[in-house]
């Protein structure tokens, strides 16, 4: 804190007095430093488990890569990251959504890039609902390789988040989910095809509310229906986060920004459209 007041003149002279290697001032007070930067108020912080926005920001994140979730929450422990593959295919790129709430970078990955895993307790599905979320930045078509450009996926396919892979055309893409259940066993969820374009920032989001999936392409909805249900499998393993397993099928060069996982709720995200979320940081 610094400490403010006002100057001393005699006449239209400002007179400078120094005690004990202090400015003196007439009406001294204390001035409280405002932090730059501030995690925005989230009304389902409470059931966030992951959040990266992918940026650092004075006072408030060091490193570009961490997820704050717990930060955010006031409870819980951050999952450490663990990058996967060389700086080329997982970096902190230029592209920003959220440059006016200073956004400096984005996550960017590629091929073998990876974030890093999360362990089947700190994302712990069971027959709750769920959002998995974010902003994506596409730099190159997913035809052929690759196929994919993953979000999330269980190393044995209990839960897959995923787009690519359209039907037909060079420059579509659909949504797809991937859950293995207690009640119905594995099963894939797919939107139809929809068209985006390179170089533009979309948000998207997979929801499960009770027996219901929902997709969500640029606040629309691209998939609508009803499933079994039942708890997501679990075997011991862990949950890879923005890379599948094989490299070269799901390694969609793109970024993402403010990827968020939220476990107990659906965000309200069950209409057929729905109004994107602001930014995890905003400029104070």
């Amino acid at each position: 804190m610094a400490e403010k007041g006002q100057g001393l003149f005699l006449g239209g002279t400002e007179i400078t007095a120094l005690q004990n290697n202090r400015f003196v001032f007439a009406n001294p007070f204390t001035e409280v430093v405002v932090a730059p930067y501030s995690y925005r108020t989230d009304a389902y912080a409470s059931f966030l488990k992951l959040a990266i926005p992918g940026s650092t920001f004075t006072g408030l994140i060091t490193d570009g890569f961490d997820d704050v979730h717990a930060d955010i929450a006031g409870t819980g422990t951050n999952i450490q990251y663990a990058l996967t593959g060389s700086a080329s295919e997982v970096n902190l790129d230029t592209d920003v959504k959220f440059g006016a709430e200073g956004y400096g970078t984005s996550v960017f990955t590629q091929d073998a890039g990876q974030w890093g895993t999360t362990s089947e307790a700190e994302l712990s599905w069971g027959s709750d609902d769920w959002v998995i979320e974010g902003y994506v930045y596409m730099d190159e078509r997913l035809t052929k390789p690759p196929f994919w450009k993953v979000a999330l996926r269980h190393t044995n396919y209990n839960i897959d988040a995923d787009f690519g892979n359209a039907a037909s055309g060079t420059t579509n893409m659909r949504m797809r989910l991937v859950l293995d259940t207690s009640a119905t066993g594995q099963s894939q969820y797919l939107s139809t095809d929809f068209s985006y374009n390179l170089n533009q920032w979309y948000h998207i989001a997979w929801v499960r509310t009770g027996n219901n999936l929902r997709f969500y392409f640029d606040g629309a909805a691209k998939f609508v229906d009803s499933f079994p249900g039942g708890s997501v499998d679990t075997n011991g393993s862990f949950n890879r986060i923005m890379r599948g397993e094989n490299t070269t099928n799901d390694g969609g060069a793109g970024s993402w920004q403010d990827f968020r996982v939220y476990i107990g709720t659906d965000k309200g995200y069950t209409t057929a459209t729905i109004a994107a979320p602001d930014s995890i940081v905003e400029a104070t």
